[in-house]
């Protein structure tokens, strides 16, 4: 992987311009998208009947905006970085478009939930092009990393995801327990029966591989040695909570007639842990060819 200082002064130009118009276009896009769809989000899930998702996406929606417009920033100050030539602007850009990837995926899907138009993929699509313009062309990286990145990235998504679906299992039982008229007390129903308890138990588990995954696919690609232990430990944790309820989802709510989502994150997980238990470093290591080249400039 080029070293910030060597990035040529195109290479600065391209990565300035492009973090520049991305992150110019992405601020504008969330914030309209966000006063001018909000409400009409909110009265899809009413019309599907999703009371949980009215109550989360209340919440989230702004959230994962504020994210959109943190992302767009990063870019945009690393484009100044990129302009006046400062090493920091490559990974302020990199760390950015991650962020961007990550809100505008999540913030596409939530109006797919109801029928309506995933306008965020434009968002995600621009963070994407930022993204792939950034390791492949202004500081290129060695194809292998590229993909242990990329990779990294989908299953910290996909981990969060099934978090923040297991937060909407967690509000619809709150609720339903709390439509019950007999009950007298809500904590006293929750101790009687909480079809949400599993959910409980795992939620903030979930959404806590799914951060590791995202600090990976930063990390992976400066090779740091501690990305092994935080990439098992993760794989683990996602296994371990994220394979129940995907199965409860499928064969107990679902009835096994459609495979639930959150399946999506052990597939992903289990390859990544096979990989890591089988290839461990050599998946980031340096290649034999980089490191000859390496020392050929050194002696010259």
């Amino acid at each position: 992987m080029a070293n910030e200082s060597n990035i040529t002064g195109t290479q600065k130009l391209v990565g300035g311009l492009v973090t520049l118009v991305g992150g110019i276009i992405v601020l504008i896009l969330t914030i309209y998208w966000l006063f001018a769809d909000y409400n009409t989000l909110l009265q899809g899930f009413r019309d599907y009947g999703k009371t949980a998702g009215i109550v989360l996406q209340a919440m989230e929606q702004p959230i994962f905006a504020q994210l959109m417009a943190v992302s767009s920033v990063m870019l945009i100050v690393a484009s100044y970085g990129f302009f006046t030539r400062r090493n920091w602007a490559w990974i302020l850009a990199f760390a950015g478009s991650i962020l961007g990837i990550f809100g505008g995926w999540l913030l596409a899907m939530y109006p797919m939930m109801v029928g309506q138009a995933p306008k965020h993929m434009t968002t995600f699509g621009i963070n994407a092009v930022v993204w792939f313009t950034l390791t492949l062309y202004v500081k290129p990286i060695e194809t292998k990393l590229v993909a242990a990145s990329f990779i990294a990235g989908i299953a910290g998504v996909m981990n969060f995801m099934n978090g923040n679906a297991a937060l909407n299992k967690i509000i619809g039982a709150e609720l339903k327990l709390m439509s019950q008229a007999n009950v007298p007390h809500v904590a006293m129903a929750k101790m009687m029966n909480n079809p949400g308890l599993i959910y409980e138990a795992i939620q903030k588990a979930l959404w806590l591989s799914a951060l590791a995954f995202l600090i990976i696919s930063i990390a992976v690609i400066y090779r740091r040695n501690w990305v092994l232990p935080l990439g098992l430990s993760a794989s683990l944790l996602a296994l371990l909570t994220g394979t129940p309820v995907a199965y409860i989802d499928t064969f107990v709510d679902k009835g096994g007639e459609k495979m639930s989502m959150f399946f999506f994150a052990p597939i992903i997980t289990t390859f990544i842990l096979i990989a890591l238990l089988v290839k461990g470093e050599k998946i980031w290591a340096e290649s034999s060819a980089s490191s000859k080249s390496k020392g050929t400039e050194i002696a010259s």
